[in-house]
């Protein structure tokens, strides 16, 4: 009956208020969890997207927040994914007791580029807890089943901080088209993790007064897409006219447009139904990057 309300109050107000249909879905997928006994525990390790609801940012963080709302509330196509959680790095760290080998200086202070190295090659390294790891495999099976064969990951970070007021764009690692075998993943989780203490990451945090003991990094294992072009749109032009977007795009995966890999095509267009072509450039596109076959990826 609400839903219905909605519908037809945006009918009288002309659709000024579509606001409403997206809280209304929010909250209704939150109930609908509570009713059926599918909330996630605070404390889970990996969660589907399906099973997020409401504002997770701190258990998920912001990359997997964003893009199950867009999956969940905005009923928009994203491919199959699960998060592995904040707990579960918790767990990771405490588990091979990461800070307990490597000495750091206390909080504010810069860290020596030799810790850095310890901590990174401590995580690459560590082993999983049994939890974790049978968690990350129910999840791999899960979406191995609903996807069937050539079906591969990108295992991305989503610190709890990401995309907030701060971007960390570039800061941490993305490891692509990984194969759908837990041991697989979890290697590319570890990388994941262990770019929490790069050099620049590092570098990062302390200008904005973050303790490397208190970031807390999920991740983003998300079915990849064999993209024939891809590219990158930023909804409100950064340099020029804010009634218009800019698109950057080019053959084959994303990852070149975003490392600045690629004379990429680069497009403006106006912002209103009409979408026109305000600006539009070819870029030489020389090299594409693909996903390989046995996993990982190749520039052609």
């Amino acid at each position: 009956n609400v839903e219905t309300s909605i519908l037809l109050f945006n009918e009288l107000t002309r659709n000024r208020y579509t606001e409403l249909g997206n809280r209304f879905h929010e909250i209704d997928g939150r109930i609908r969890h509570v009713i059926d006994e599918t909330v996630p525990a605070a404390d889970a390790l990996v969660i589907a997207y399906d099973k997020i609801a409401g504002d997770m940012t701190r258990v998920v963080g912001g990359k997997n927040s964003s893009l199950a709302e867009v999956k969940n509330a905005a009923r928009m196509n994203v491919p199959d994914a699960f998060a592995v959680t904040t707990s579960a790095v918790d767990l990771f760290l405490r588990h091979n007791r990461i800070f307990e080998k490597v000495s750091l200086p206390d909080a504010g202070s810069p860290v020596p580029e030799s810790a850095l190295e310890e901590l990174r090659e401590q995580v690459l390294h560590g082993t999983m807890p049994s939890e974790l790891s049978r968690a990350i495999d129910k999840a791999v099976r899960k979406i191995k089943s609903r996807c069937g064969l050539g079906c591969n990951l990108a295992v991305r970070s989503s610190a709890a901080e990401e995309d907030s007021e701060f971007s960390f764009a570039g800061q941490f690692e993305t490891v692509l088209n990984v194969p759908l075998d837990h041991s697989e993943v979890e290697k590319a989780y570890r990388k994941v993790i262990a770019s929490l203490y790069s050099d620049k990451a590092a570098a990062y945090q302390q200008r904005l007064g973050y303790d490397l003991r208190d970031m807390k990094m999920a991740a983003a294992c998300v079915v990849m897409v064999d993209a024939s072009a891809s590219g990158v749109v930023y909804s409100t032009d950064p340099e020029k006219d804010q009634s218009t977007l800019v698109i950057n795009s080019t053959w084959g995966l994303g990852t070149a447009v975003v490392e600045g890999a690629v004379d990429a095509d680069f497009f403006r267009l106006k912002k209103d139904p009409s979408h026109d072509i305000v600006e539009a450039r070819a870029g030489a596109k020389t090299d594409m990057i693909m996903p390989r076959e046995e996993g990982g990826v190749a520039t052609v």
